[in-house]
């Protein structure tokens, strides 16, 4: 009875790998050995979050000739190599846009570049 009340999970395999390697991309961007304000973290998630969505989808890595490039990686744990599809390097071509945008969102807000912002009222700090 038990079975057939969660026989649903099991109709369509559910994997938590993409929502693991997400975590482990934030962890590059905010790392838990440092404490960081809450703006400061929240700015940090997001950025983390752009470089992920622009990178998750890179095509496979291959020869001039077009063949897909296999590397070989030593897992300590098994003592054993294995064999994996390395993926192409990482392009940061999205940063020039995204600094133009946000130079041209403070400059139209009339603020200008240089002037002291204010901490707002919900602020910790």
């Amino acid at each position: 009875p038990r079975f057939l009340k969660t026989v649903h999970k099991y109709l369509r395999f559910r994997t938590t790998s993409e929502l693991e390697s997400f975590q482990n991309h934030i962890l590059m961007y905010a790392s838990k050995r440092y404490a960081f304000s809450p703006p400061v973290y929240e700015a940090r998630c997001q950025l983390a979050a752009l470089d992920y969505n622009e990178h998750r989808d890179r095509a496979v890595w291959r020869t001039k000739d077009g063949h897909i490039k296999y590397k070989r990686r030593f897992q300590k744990k098994s003592e054993r190599w294995s064999i994996y599809v390395p993926r192409q390097p990482k392009t940061y071509n999205y940063i020039k846009d995204l600094q133009a945008k946000i130079v041209d969102e403070r400059v139209g807000t009339g603020k200008g570049m240089s002037v002291k912002q204010p901490m707002s009222a919900s602020d910790p700090r």
